[in-house]
């Protein structure tokens, strides 16, 4: 399927564990496919180490992708969200505080 990345700067960053955004200049690095998207059954299920939603075979991977991503951005003080498209797909945006080089 067809793979989309964008990168914006935004006025705050959305998490999937918090409600209220994280107020404050970040870089927002979107990726987006046209797949079917992540099932509703495991969707709080998909930062878990180990967790794969995919069927056991030799192409599955270990399912430490996005506890990972969620581990490494969270230690450099980001956040992640994770969108389900009406129209099919899914999209995951890390947000990354804006560095001041001036601080």
């Amino acid at each position: 399927s067809k793979v989309t990345v964008e990168v914006s700067l935004v006025d705050a960053a959305r998490c999937h564990l918090v409600d209220e955004p994280a107020v404050g200049p970040h870089v927002a690095i979107s990726v987006r496919d046209e797949g079917p998207g992540v099932p509703a059954d495991i969707s709080t299920r998909i930062w878990e180490p180990f967790f794969s939603g995919k069927e056991v075979s030799h192409e599955a991977g270990n399912g430490l992708g996005l506890s990972t991503v969620h581990g490494l951005v969270h230690q450099y003080g980001g956040h992640v969200a994770v969108d389900n498209h009406p129209d099919g797909g899914c999209s995951f945006t890390v947000y990354l505080p804006l560095h001041d080089p001036a601080r």
